[in-house]
């Protein structure tokens, strides 16, 4: 029971750094975070470093994890490959019959509940740090749920040996999957502090090239977007009207010559 838990607490904690944080910081490895995170540097390149922060492929990314996870993952706990071929192997280099029967009579494993807890909190945390920031992660989170009950409840009643377990593995399990609300917390502080930096950034860029400060690019655009097309600006507002009026007879005097000549070339032919 006490290696069961320590194993949980390790794994959890490995899988969120692997799984979760650094790919989210856009970094690859321990070593890469410790050196962005206490670099002296840090506060002056904090800009440049941050746009590998949230990329838009990162929803997609975690999706697909989760989405793997869940029809991957759960159908190789179900298929048990690892303890068939250390079967298969312990019984080939079994000598005789008594041999083998000893193997066939021990095939059977306990259930690590410590490595089952700690991946499945991590798909958890994974589907509860990314819910409001790309909520389509929500419904394969569920199917991931409901699939790996199915697939625990079949290993646990015909695969496994019963295992004796203090209840301090469930109620840690409880408190360490506290951490992902947490992290959902930091992911939305992450992303509206950047996001709202960058549109500070757009609207002083723009103030500094204008003289004046205006919008960013893309509240111009959405704005475009929602603009009627009867009423967008013609750039001719401040024209006179006599102007606008001459150039009109002479557009419709153009337009009454040419169909003229192409009256007068069907005659001809």
């Amino acid at each position: 029971s006490g290696e069961n838990r320590t194993t949980m607490h390790k794994c959890y904690t490995f899988l969120i750094f692997m799984v979760l944080i650094l790919p989210s910081l856009g970094l690859s490895s321990l070593d890469l975070f410790f050196r962005w995170l206490f670099d002296k540097k840090f506060l002056e390149e904090a800009t440049v470093r941050f746009e590998c922060v949230f990329l838009p492929d990162n929803g997609a990314f975690f999706v697909n994890y989760v989405i793997a996870s869940a029809f991957i993952g759960n159908a190789m706990d179900l298929l048990r490959i690892p303890g068939l071929l250390m079967y298969m192997i312990r019984l080939s280099l079994a000598k005789s019959a008594a041999e083998r029967k000893n193997v066939k009579r021990h095939q059977a494993y306990e259930f690590q509940f410590g490595a089952a807890y700690g991946w499945m909190m991590c798909v958890f945390t994974v589907v509860m740090t990314y819910s409001i920031t790309c909520p389509i992660i929500v419904p394969f989170g569920l199917m991931y749920m409901l699939l790996k009950h199915l697939v625990d409840r079949y290993n646990l009643y015909y695969a496994y040996l019963p295992a004796k377990l203090d209840k301090k593995i469930h109620s840690g399990a409880v408190n360490q999957v506290v951490a992902a609300p947490i992290l959902c917390l930091l992911c939305l502080l992450f992303f509206s502090t950047i996001d709202r930096s960058e549109v500070d950034g757009a609207v002083e860029t723009n103030g500094q090239g204008e003289g004046t400060s205006s919008p960013p690019k893309v509240t111009r655009y959405i704005a475009q977007v929602l603009q009627d097309p009867q009423s967008e600006p013609t750039g001719d507002d401040n024209e006179p009207a006599a102007q606008k009026n001459s150039r009109e007879m002479n557009n419709e005097g153009d337009f009454q010559s040419c169909e003229d000549s192409l009256i007068e070339n069907e005659v001809h032919h």
